[in-house]
């Protein structure tokens, strides 16, 4: 996986090697993992929402993790057209977490997107008709704006926040080492 990186479009191949050899591997271990920093009786949540930047594997990894039962994809068109091979990036994150691509909503986001995540996520709360608490907010993924405005808006709702955490990056690009995906955290959670 590594030795691929330096090859010419090395992040595909690197996306593609993950996707068919590792992800699904990965996901299993990830989702049995305990949240780390969680309270005891801590429930999983029945929603997820989740940033998706250029990696979407800890996206793919929470998911599988939360086994959500609605999920809220906030993405730049960049993002969303991710492909590995002929497979939408959404469809990946479907497979590798096991549930139905019917349960995620993507919702595009321009840049500055700031407004749009919180509204977006405040809308997603209410329609989902789910308590706050139920629902996890993953700003792991995407620009740090991005992520700072879905936590932000999560926060304020009251949903837990949470984060995938990687032991080793690499590259000039810090791309998640594969196989290092150590935890899922728990960030901030009102009680």
């Amino acid at each position: 996986w590594i030795a691929l990186g330096q090859e010419k479009n090395g992040r595909a191949q690197q996306d593609a090697l993950y996707a068919s050899e590792f992800a699904a591997s990965f996901a299993r271990l990830f989702a049995a993992l305990p949240l780390h920093g969680a309270p005891a009786g801590l429930e999983r949540p029945r929603a997820l929402v989740s940033v998706l930047g250029f990696s979407w594997q800890p996206v793919a990894l929470m998911a599988a993790w939360c086994n959500p039962e609605r999920m809220l994809v906030l993405a730049t068109d960049d993002s969303l057209a991710v492909k590995v091979g002929e497979e939408g990036v959404l469809s990946i994150v479907a497979r590798i977490a096991g549930i139905s691509r019917d349960a995620i909503e993507p919702v595009r986001v321009g840049d500055p997107g700031e407004e749009d995540i919180y509204r977006a996520v405040r809308d997603f709360l209410r329609r989902s008709g789910i308590p706050p608490r139920r629902v996890f907010v993953d700003p792991t993924g995407g620009k740090k704006s991005m992520s700072a405005s879905a936590a932000l808006a999560g926060f304020l709702a009251g949903a837990p926040l949470v984060y995938v955490d990687y032991g080793e990056y690499h590259g000039p690009n810090r791309i998640p080492v594969a196989g290092s995906e150590h935890a899922p955290n728990l960030l901030a959670h009102l009680a």
